[in-house]
């Protein structure tokens, strides 16, 4: 028997809080690869072009994997999938730091891809957030997810500081030490996401069936969501948009540690300017969501576009340590208004059913992106510096704009069914 409206109000209620603190777990981990993944291969090859590698690299294993993790999600659901990538994520970081110790160059870029390949769903939990709101709130319900990558902030710059701060601990053990954790914190995610009961997907068929329900007993049907030829448009504009800032924020913060490292900036500190990013990333979620609910997807998409492109060139071009921590601090504002708001209106425009085939498709179009940005910054770098490098980074932050500015609308429009009472 479906559960009643304030049993399944408390049910989602609770999925969020697990859905929160899973993502809370995760992006301790995730924010290690291009904090530490650069300053692994530069320790290991010796060349700050190839700093990048890292983050390309495990693009590349989501890259491979985005698109059938998609279509798991909706064939077996969303937790199912959730825990199988969160147990892989775990034994694929546990060979990141057995392969750094070891020294092997090769073995050490396999690892990464096992575990870019693993750690392709967690990428896609917002998905089962969207599945249990409507649209007026799924904006609101996606930032209440990021925030639960406020703890990530948290344990993040504490890992680190107590690994780094002990007396003959070199960086090179710090960062084993590190992907050791992470492993730890995987683990820790999987029984959270075996414990949605019943599944998001589930939850949004319900839904669905509810008001249609509903609908019928008061002698109408729901209004059709009226898709149409906008929705090419809102699914370009979203995908362009998801997959240019998560380009350009992963460059920034593999590239920002490189630069502040060429201003001798400590690790410690470096960890602490990467936690002020990801605050930014996080710690608005909630009104950013709420925000773009209100005045719409487009117009926060196109803040986000321009605010974007701006701070990645300031964390690049500055010189000194306070205005680099600054910088990466509003590139995360600007990656998380443009991410919640392309995330909300992809959402609008797939129902519950299809919606992790759309997420996986565009998350292989966005992790082609993280194998590309990194690599090019690096290479930029190395070779025209950093200031010249900031302009030609951020000028590709504005491809977006293309799409965005031809949305006519943020939502797609219900088709009314008038049926004759008493059907």
């Amino acid at each position: 028997m479906a559960p009643a409206d304030s049993d399944l109000r408390r049910i989602i209620r609770r999925h969020m809080l697990l859905l929160m603190a899973a993502q809370g777990f995760s992006i301790v981990v995730f924010m290690q690869m291009p904090a530490l993944g650069g300053l692994a291969i530069k320790e290991l090859t010796g060349s700050v072009e190839l700093t990048g590698v890292a983050m390309s690299v495990s693009a590349v294993g989501q890259l491979l994997t985005a698109h059938l993790f998609g279509r798991w999600m909706d064939h077996w659901g969303r937790g199912p999938v959730l825990a199988i990538g969160a147990g892989l994520s775990a034994g694929g970081a546990l060979l990141i730091a057995w392969a750094f110790n070891l020294g092997a160059l090769p073995i050490f870029l396999a690892s990464l891809l096992c575990y870019g390949a693993a750690s392709g769903p967690l990428r896609q939990i917002t998905v089962a957030a969207a599945d249990m709101h409507p649209s007026a709130a799924r904006g609101r319900a996606v930032g209440m997810v990021f925030m639960g990558s406020i703890l990530g902030t948290v344990l993040s710059p504490v890992i680190a500081r107590f690994f780094t701060a002990r007396p003959g601990v070199s960086d090179h053990d710090s960062i084993v030490l590190a992907w050791i954790v992470g492993a730890a914190l995987f683990a820790c995610a999987v029984p959270l996401f075996l414990a949605l009961r019943p599944d998001p997907l589930e939850i949004g068929k319900r839904l669905a069936a509810r008001d249609g329900a509903a609908a019928a007993a008061a002698g109408r049907e729901l209004p059709r969501l009226d898709f149409g030829p906008d929705k090419a448009i809102a699914f370009a504009a979203a995908i362009a948009t998801m997959a240019t800032l998560w380009g350009n924020m992963s460059l920034g913060m593999a590239m920002t540690p490189v630069a502040m490292r060429h201003h001798h900036v400590p690790l410690g500190d470096i960890m602490f300017a990467i936690s002020l990013h990801v605050l930014g990333m996080y710690a608005f979620a909630v009104p950013l969501g709420a925000f773009a609910d209100r005045i719409g997807r487009k117009p926060m998409m196109t803040a986000s576009i321009l605010l974007t492109g701006a701070s990645n060139f300031g964390a690049l071009a500055a010189a000194d340590y306070i205005s680099q921590a600054v910088f990466i601090f509003l590139l995360g504002i600007g990656w998380s208004g443009g991410i919640i708001s392309a995330t909300a209106m992809l959402s609008d425009y797939t129902t519950a059913e299809d919606r992790g085939r759309a997420f996986g498709s565009a998350e292989f179009i966005t992790r082609a992106a993280l194998l590309l940005f990194p690599a090019l910054g690096g290479l930029l770098v190395g070779r025209i510096g950093f200031v010249y490098a900031g302009v030609a980074i951020a000028a590709t932050a504005l491809a977006p704009l293309f799409f965005v500015l031809r949305i006519r609308r943020d939502r797609p429009l219900p088709v009314p069914i008038d049926v004759p009472a008493g059907r």
